[in-house]
């Protein structure tokens, strides 16, 4: 049989909604009998738990890696320098605002990934519009990401005395502190790529390639550091220079990968048409002409700012309270500071364990939203495992701050200070894990409005009372990292307080999945056919 002519091709997409959304949540679908919907109900029967271990296994792992490097850059500073040490506090603090700030691009690329995805029921047709709005999901992230990346960068490399000062870094602290964050402003752009990639593995169910892609760069910043900072003496700016090239390393990895999958997939393309066939079983051929694309691109580009509009503003709340916390630690003396910034890396550290909770709720429930009843299964089981890690995080914080304190500083009077801080870092712990599963769910269940909203409430909160207790009162230290609970407290009330107004208001929860907002182009798309 020939092969379709390209008229005839393009007069099947002209039919097409390019704007069809997933099947709400808790409907069924009505090309699905009702025997499949209950073979796939037995299938999932009780399996969740399960399901979301072994996803988390190796999210888990991804999320370490990345505040691994850190953990381990201090840890390495810390042997050769109490100065560098404290210096890494405002600096690394830079870093880990625009990682989280930022993080809203990898989250935005996994949720539109997501609510693409292909499933058996769909037509071979919708299968081309989802695969097509799934390239211009993450075409649309590597976009962004080369900008705010590009912007950053130069802001860090030509102005950032103004910054660190902001953050603390001043005196005797600004000089190194500058030295690392301009070396490390060199490897933005990748970490923002980055997240780009891992998102779009996760959303398509595949954590292991950014497992493998972290666990190398991993790999290579702890050998970068200990040649850098230990043999060569090259001390923050060693550090800066380990992690910039790691972040690079890692890339190259992922995007290998991607490049080989693609190719393989462009590959079997090419052989189904010199084979003369409309389509090969379970792949994609049917051609859109590139006004079609064109509307897609755009569309994807608003979808994105609406989404990660929604989750910046959440972050910049967050974030910010972090960079007040550690700018209020800056103002309590070198020493003070230096015991915020080893407790605050550890901190961080240990919150990665809840941190693919996260991920599950975003991914898993956003892939299976119409299918209730597994969606109830799905969200008890995230909040279990969310109090696990709870209590498993407090505990490995009184271990390391108690028992092992010499892993992470030679200087006694920093150990001492990290033992003092233990009760109030075990208690924010404790609360960590349900706020970020919570966090998870919302973003799953298209619930974007409600996250900037209830960490601007902790941000207000948190703000006042730490500034209160370090201005008037004089308190120390220790009123500081009260207040990071008492963010965490907030946020957890907040978050319940959400839950108990949509149980009231709609009568259950979890809530109905809210689509993902998107502009008309299908009657764009109907009249560029020719």
């Amino acid at each position: 049989m020939g092969t379709p002519s390209a008229a005839a091709a393009l007069q099947d997409t002209s039919e097409l909604d390019l704007n069809s959304q997933p099947v709400p949540y808790g409907e069924v679908n009505p090309d699905e009998t009702e025997s499949e919907a209950e073979a796939e109900s037995e299938v999932y029967s009780n399996n969740e738990m399960m399901e979301l271990i072994l996803f988390s296994i190796p999210v888990f792992g991804s999320m370490i890696s990345d505040p691994l490097m850190g953990v381990v850059d201090t840890a390495c500073v810390g042997k050769v320098s109490t100065l560098h040490l404290a210096a890494l506090g405002p600096a690394m603090n830079v870093f880990l605002f625009l990682a989280n700030v930022f993080g809203f691009i990898g989250t935005s690329t996994a949720t539109m990934v997501a609510s693409n995805t292909i499933v058996t029921t769909d037509s071979e047709q919708q299968k081309v519009i989802k695969a097509e709005k799934t390239k211009a999901a993450v075409r649309s992230g590597i976009l962004i990401s080369l900008a705010l990346g590009f912007v950053c960068t130069c802001v860090l490399l030509f102005k950032p005395f103004a910054i660190l000062k902001a953050t603390g870094a001043t005196g005797e602290l600004l000089a190194p502190a500058v030295q690392y964050s301009q070396i490390r402003a060199l490897g933005i752009i990748g970490m923002l790529l980055s997240f780009v990639a891992h998102g779009a593995c996760m959303a398509q169910g595949d954590p292991n390639t950014p497992l493998y892609s972290f666990a190398f760069a991993g790999i290579l910043n702890f050998v970068l550091d200990l040649v850098l900072i230990f043999k060569l003496g090259m001390g923050v700016a060693g550090a800066a220079l380990a992690t910039s090239v790691s972040t690079y390393g890692g890339l190259a990895l992922i995007a290998f990968v991607m490049y080989r999958r693609e190719r393989r997939a462009r590959k079997m393309f090419r052989n189904s048409q010199r084979e003369g066939a409309h389509h090969v079983p379970g792949t994609n051929v049917t051609i859109l002409n590139k006004k079609v694309k064109s509307d897609i691109f755009a569309n994807s580009l608003v979808s994105f700012g609406r989404i990660g509009g929604s989750l910046l503003l959440r972050q910049i709340a967050t974030m910010t309270t972090y960079s007040i916390l550690t700018t209020l630690a800056s103002g309590q003396g070198t020493l003070p500071l230096a015991v915020h910034q080893v407790s605050l890396q550890l901190f961080w550290f240990l919150t990665f364990i809840s941190e693919p909770l996260s991920v599950c709720g975003q991914t898993l429930i956003a892939r299976t939203h119409a299918m209730k009843e597994r969606t109830q299964r799905l969200t008890k089981a995230v909040l279990t495992l969310a109090a696990a890690c709870a209590v498993a995080a407090a505990g490995l914080t009184a271990v390391a701050h108690l028992g092992f304190p010499a892993i992470f500083t030679s200087d006694p009077l920093v150990m001492e200070g990290m033992k003092k801080l233990t009760p109030l870092a075990m208690i924010a712990h404790l609360l960590v894990a349900p706020v970020i599963a919570l966090d998870g769910l919302a973003i799953g269940f298209g619930d974007f409005k409600s996250l900037p909203l209830i960490n601007g409430v902790s941000f207000v909160l948190t703000t006042a009372f730490t500034l209160l207790m370090t201005t008037i009162f004089e308190a120390g230290l220790g009123a500081i990292w009260a207040g990071l609970g008492l963010s965490f407290l907030v946020r957890f009330v907040l978050h319940v307080a959400r839950i108990l107004y949509l149980k009231s208001r709609k009568g259950s929860w979890p809530p109905p999945f809210v689509p993902i907002p998107s502009p008309n182009v299908a009657q764009n798309s109907k009249s560029s056919q020719q």
